[in-house]
C-alpha cells in the first residue's frame, strides 16, 4: 500500500510466520512494494481503483530485483 516496510514487520510476518508454514527457513526473502499500473489492469479492477482514488504508482526497482535474483540463485546454487 505504497509504505515502506519496517524490517520487524518482514521478520515478523515472513521470517516468522511464512516461512514457517512453507517449511522454508533461513532462506532469502525481500519485501518489493510492488506497483499499480491501471494500463497493465483488466477494466473491472481499474475501474475499482480509480473510484476508491488509488493512484498509480511502481516503487519496483529493476536492480534490487535482479540482485534479490542473484542472492537466491547463489543460495540454491550453495545447496547443491
Amino acid at each position: 500500500m505504497m509504505k515502506l516496510v519496517e524490517p520487524e514487520q518482514k521478520t515478523l510476518l515472513i521470517d516468522n510466520y511464512l516461512a514457517k508454514i512453507c517449511g522454508n527457513i533461513n532462506v532469502p526473502s525481500k519485501v518489493f512494494l510492488g506497483r499499480i499500473t491501471f494500463g497493465l489492469m483488466d477494466k473491472e479492477a481499474r475501474t475499482m481503483k480509480t473510484q476508491f482514488k488509488m493512484p498509480e504508482y511502481d516503487k519496483l526497482k529493476r536492480a534490487d530485483c535482479m540482485a534479490f535474483g542473484k542472492e537466491i540463485m547463489a543460495n540454491a546454487t550453495s545447496k547443491i
